[in-house]
């Protein structure tokens, strides 16, 4: 597991508007509302990523990194996750075992990538920042 990279995701996602998160997709480049994506898709546009390997493969609209098959096999490879860690941090939305916690809150997408992130370094993380 990359942690440091996992913690760079917090990072990522602290740093976007919170409008411009929809769990439900990847990414999404539109006109007239801007750039819509979800965890992976927001990491997928970071330099930081970028410059390590990770990128946006337009041609199937999914996460790419070297060898590995697009999509969640291409995170898994990049953060060295499995796939239930993958579903955790990247899943849908109500794909992660995180979001039963903040359900009554009624969350938003960005709230809910946010808890995710933060209970997975809870549960990997042995001095959390």
């Amino acid at each position: 597991m990359n942690l440091d990279r996992i913690c760079h995701i917090k990072t990522v996602m602290a740093a976007v508007a919170p409008e411009t998160v929809g769990l439900n997709e990847y990414l999404i480049h539109d006109e007239s509302c801007g750039t819509i994506a979800c965890v992976a898709g927001w990491c997928c546009l970071d330099p930081k990523f970028n410059e390590e390997g990770l990128i946006w493969r337009e041609y199937n609209n999914s996460p790419g990194f070297q060898r590995f098959s697009p999509g969640f096999h291409s995170l898994m490879g990049f953060f060295d996750i499995g796939f239930h860690e993958a579903e955790n941090l990247f899943g849908a939305r109500w794909g992660s075992e995180y979001d039963h916690e903040i359900e009554h809150l009624t969350p938003t997408d960005h709230e809910r990538a946010m808890h995710r992130i933060k209970r997975f370094l809870e549960d990997h993380d042995p001095q959390p920042a």
